[in-house]
Formats: C-alpha cells, sequence, structure tokens
C-alpha cells in the first residue's frame, strides 16, 4: 500500500461494518452516544485490504491510540512497522524500516474523513450521511456516505457491538479497494499522556513534507 493509500485508509482511521427487520438495534444512536460518551480509546486491530476484485492483497495488525480532538496514534506491528502520529494539527508517516518519516499539515484533510468519527468533535452526520443497515455477524451496522466529494471514499460501514463499541470498519475507498478493520481489547476513555501525541524523527531520518 502506498503512503497516501495508507494515510487516507489511517485518516480514515482513527474508525469503521444485509438487511434486518426494523426491531434491530440502532447503530447510529449507539455511535453517537459512544461519541458523546468518549474522549479517548485504546484498541488493537486487525486490517485486510482487498482490491477491486476482492482478492486480498495486504493484511496487517497493530494497536491504536486516539484522544480528542483530533489526536492518533496508529502502529502497525506486521508485516511491517510503520507509525502514523497526529497531534491534531501535523500528521507524521514514519517507515523506521525506510528511515523515512513524512510530515503534513491536517487542515481540513481529516475534516469528513473515516477517522473523524472517532477522533473529532465534530457530530458525524455533518461528514456524512448516514443510515442503519441491519445485523451481521452479530454486529449492528450503519453506513455512511461522504457529503464531500473529495473525501477519498465512496462509504464507510461501521459495525456496533452489544457494548455500544465499534467492533469493524469497512472502507470502500475512491480507487475501489476495500480496507476492512476489526478492533479488539477495546479501552474507553484511558488516561494517555500527551507524548504519545508528539514525534520526533530519529537521528539518520529523512524527513520529507507534503
Amino acid at each position: 500500500m502506498s503512503a497516501a493509500t495508507l494515510q487516507r485508509c489511517i485518516l480514515l482511521a482513527t474508525t469503521l461494518l444485509a438487511l434486518a427487520p426494523a426491531a434491530r438495534a440502532d447503530a447510529i444512536a449507539k455511535l453517537r452516544a459512544f461519541n458523546a460518551e468518549t474522549r479517548s480509546v485504546t484498541a488493537e486491530f486487525t486490517q485486510r485490504v482487498l482490491n477491486e476484485r476482492l482478492k486480498e492483497v495486504q493484511s496487517n495488525t497493530g494497536y491504536i491510540a486516539l484522544q480528542r480532538p483530533g489526536q492518533f496514534r496508529w502502529v502497525y506491528k506486521t508485516p511491517n512497522q510503520q507509525v502514523l502520529v497526529s497531534d491534531g494539527k501535523v500528521l507524521w508517516l514514519h517507515d523506521p524500516e525506510l528511515r523515512q518519516a513524512t510530515r503534513r499539515a491536517i487542515g481540513s484533510a481529516m475534516s469528513g474523513t473515516p477517522a473523524s468519527l472517532l477522533a473529532s468533535d465534530a457530530r458525524i452526520e455533518s461528514a456524512y450521511k448516514l443510515q442503519n443497515i441491519g445485523e451481521q455477524g452479530g454486529l449492528d451496522w450503519l453506513e455512511g456516505r461522504p457529503k464531500r466529494e473529495d473525501s477519498g471514499f465512496v462509504r464507510v460501514r461501521i459495525g456496533m457491538n452489544a457494548a455500544g463499541e465499534p467492533a469493524a470498519m469497512e472502507l470502500l475507498d475512491s480507487f475501489g479497494q476495500t480496507i476492512m478493520l476489526k478492533f479488539s481489547k477495546v479501552t474507553r476513555n484511558p488516561k494517555l499522556i500527551p507524548e504519545a501525541f508528539l514525534f520526533e524523527p530519529p537521528p539518520g531520518t529523512d524527513v520529507l513534507s507534503e
């Protein structure tokens, strides 16, 4: 996956997965409640990337830490380590193996992206047109269609579990790729140190700016 695609997936996502009877739980209401009651989150994740023919082209594992508004640390542990860090103003992508770090100002880039559903303070309806799409695999799902044409995504689906937490995400980007995320060991409102969302390039790292 290219660095640009990786950044879209995260700004995506910090972050999110038919038909069911009307009596099913309201996934949109669950997500609203989660956002209203949660200031910080830590979780582990698995990620699969499928191409436009739905063939798996990449698989990753890692962990995330989010703190509103707009701060996150997203760490890919396998197969290759990569780290994305945002203090809410600047996004860093660090590839230790390549000894390279890319710096970019977030500005409006995070607005309307899937990550804003979990990491921002804005109401989700401001960025997405939402609808409940029913239950599947023990989760209640909602689907969001971005209001901004330049978001880079066609749709995002979020699966909410019985505890009212986002347990899975499915994102279809404008290139036809599908990014599937599953979250585990979700902890709400942990105390996170400010340094978790700061990044200083290690000595010998090539720094690029976008």
